[in-house]
């Protein structure tokens, strides 16, 4: 391979640019890392093209040291072909440059109000319903075995996000809640191409300690601990991980943390 030879051509229609030139600068960034591409980084080409075409690894990690959280709402606009019912070419084959890779199902933020079981069966006939006060009804087409025949097509692995609230302006209660916990392991199960590989990671709720939720650590411990109980009744082997507050965002409102 030649500093002039291209190793990558990538096409970014409007509506996938964000995604695919992320996944496309990925290799250069780590480069970037070794080499160190600051405002001459256009005259280092050549040794950041040695860098990345060097035989001998600098050092070995895991495949799942790269991580894509994958927002449901915008990758089903974005990337999902709705006539094929299936992704577009360029983002699975960017994807496949991973092999490995964790993708987050189904995001952050729309994890606190998704129905999973919106999101399977007949893909015309699935309900509409609302999860953004700017979206207006959205009909989940992209759902859970959708998300991971996409991801295995792609050798990928899934990191799923469960829900801990309920929907859109609407807490439910956790018994309905722990319900659905049991049935979304099942359903996971039976609708992975390859169940051997499981479930990397469950993830207990997105960001409840802020925006509009700004829940207190006994709500969220209690909300937990019930959902932790139903996953682990349904899949006794499920690894769990839990949210952590990330800085003072109650400390004002509710005197948890530091205010200063």
């Amino acid at each position: 391979m030649t500093a002039d030879e291209p190793r990558i051509a990538v096409r970014l229609e409007p509506g996938r640019r964000r995604l695919l030139a992320g996944l496309a600068a990925l290799p250069a960034l780590n480069a970037c890392a070794k080499t160190g591409c600051g405002s001459s980084g256009v005259d280092k080409a050549k040794d950041v093209t040695s860098a990345v075409a060097k035989p001998e690894p600098f050092k070995r990690i895991g495949p799942e040291f790269f991580g894509f959280n994958y927002e449901l709402f915008e990758v089903q606009r974005s990337f999902w072909d709705e006539t094929r019912h299936a992704p577009y070419e360029e983002p699975l084959e960017l994807m496949r440059a991973f092999p490995g890779a964790v993708y987050r199902f189904p995001g952050g933020t729309i994890s606190n109000v998704y129905d999973w079981l919106a999101g399977i069966g007949d893909p015309s006939s699935r309900k509409a319903y609302e999860i953004f006060d700017w979206a207006g009804p959205w009909r989940n087409t992209l759902g859970v075995g959708e998300f991971l025949r996409w991801v295995r097509a792609a050798q990928g692995q899934a990191w799923m996000v469960l829900n801990l609230s309920g929907r859109y302006r609407k807490e439910l209660p956790i018994a309905a809640l722990q319900a659905e916990t049991r049935r979304i392991v099942d359903l996971v199960a039976e609708l992975d191409p390859e169940p051997e590989l499981g479930v990397l990671r469950w993830e207990l709720g997105n960001e409840l300690d802020r925006h509009e939720y700004e829940w207190r650590p006994e709500k969220y411990v209690a909300r937990a601990r019930a959902i932790s109980e139903a996953l682990r009744a349904a899949d006794p082997e499920a690894r769990i991980v839990l949210m952590m507050q990330e800085y003072a965002t109650l400390a004002k409102k509710a005197g948890i943390g530091d205010a200063e």
